[in-house]
């Protein structure tokens, strides 16, 4: 899926306001041993760079991107996110970040890689926005001692905090189903129903996209209820069979938009229920939370 830039309006220009650096977690490793890297994002005031999902619908925003440049028998790792906040754009709300955000990416030197220096490159690209956007681009180097035994570096002490950032599993169960408001096979649009028990406020669903559906742009109906979360999302069809699992971040936002709690999962999408049966089973109407089994 290709993320289009319909708004703010895209100025191609050669400058960008975003500063960007890394560190890493040894000083030294040994062969066969990790390290771990965070790219550091600073953004100027007003500006925000994506999420790897950028927005619900796709047309807004590019994820960061880091193309690795690594000596023969190292491995790069995927991106760890940082837990993604809502941020109100002009089309939709789009998903990413403001201040500082530190992408993890975990190194693997191989066991017969080579002792002594080895030099680690990468190429990061990023878009940030205020009221136009910008693409940056920062080419990044590092030399590395490979040894007899690794050791960590100076910055080492902050990596803890960093991975505390990244969204973990969810620690409920999380049902999904097809609400009974248009279940035609040949609609190219329904909603989909998320309920799990959690804690009061208010939650969003931020989708991991692919290639056959995407999230309509409207906000999405909650409503939290004792510890029983409801969020109601409308899912357009991109290919031709409907998707059978679900995944992505549930988040509890603070009043700015910004994320308290952030919770991982993948499920499988199960029976079609209506709001009605939610509703009787809870009590609250039609977008209330309730067991969705």
């Amino acid at each position: 899926m290709f993320w289009l830039l319909f708004s703010p309006v895209v100025v191609w220009a050669q400058f960008s306001t975003t500063q960007v650096d890394w560190v890493f977690d040894q000083e030294r490793v040994e062969p066969g041993s990790t390290v771990e890297v965070a790219v550091r994002l600073k953004m100027a005031p007003g500006w925000h760079t994506y999420w790897k999902t950028p927005s619900g619908s796709g047309f807004t925003g590019l994820p960061t991107r880091i193309e690795w440049t690594l000596p023969e028998g190292w491995e790069a790792g995927e991106i760890q996110w940082p837990n993604p906040s809502v941020i109100i754009e002009e089309i939709e709300p789009v998903y990413g970040y403001k201040g500082t955000a530190v992408l993890l990416v975990t190194l693997r030197a191989g066991a017969g890689v080579a002792l002594g220096e080895q030099l680690l490159q990468a190429r990061v690209r990023w878009l940030e926005c205020e009221h136009a956007c910008l693409p940056g681009r920062v080419e990044l180097a590092h030399t590395m001692v490979v040894g007899t035994e690794s050791r960590p570096s100076d910055a080492a002490s902050s990596f803890a905090a960093w991975r505390d950032k990244v969204p973990k599993p969810a620690p409920f169960a999380v049902n999904a189903f097809w609400a009974e408001t248009n279940l035609d096979p040949s609609a190219v649009d329904r909603v989909l129903g998320l309920q799990f028990s959690a804690g009061d406020g208010a939650w969003d669903f931020l989708p991991y996209l692919n290639d056959s559906v995407m999230f309509a742009e409207v906000p999405p109906e909650r409503l939290s209820v004792d510890a029983s979360v409801s969020v109601w999302k409308v899912v357009e069809r991109e290919e031709e069979s409907w998707p059978s699992r679900v995944s992505g971040v549930l988040v509890r936002l603070g009043e700015r938009g910004d994320t308290l709690e952030a919770h991982e999962f993948e499920t499988v999408i199960g029976a079609r229920i209506s709001r009605e049966a939610v509703t009787d089973r809870t009590g609250v109407g039609a977008r209330g939370g309730g067991d969705a089994t």
